[in-house]
């Protein structure tokens, strides 16, 4: 189980690198911005949406830290604990 716990740290360091350098939009959007009487402003600029490189290695890492926390929280280690 740790080595499952070391792995998905590392998918999920890898997956934030990631999404620092892709574009914050998936699909390519407009630029946009709240109006002006919104309770906090906000904008965004546009975004040309994820490469397909990018979007395919995004899934694949989503995919292997969805398996890898299935597996540790489902670990046979959890049942030595009695429920609450």
């Amino acid at each position: 189980m740790t080595d499952a716990q070391n792995e998905l740290r590392q998918v999920r360091a890898d997956l934030r690198t990631l999404y620092r350098r892709v574009p914050w939009s998936a699909e390519p959007l407009d630029a946009w911005e709240t109006h002006e009487n919104a309770w906090r402003q906000a904008s965004r600029p546009a975004s040309p949406g994820w490469g397909p490189q990018d979007a395919a290695e995004i899934a694949r890492l989503r995919k292997r830290e969805f398996e890898l926390a299935t597996a540790i929280v489902t670990h046979s280690y959890w049942n030595e604990f009695a429920d609450a």
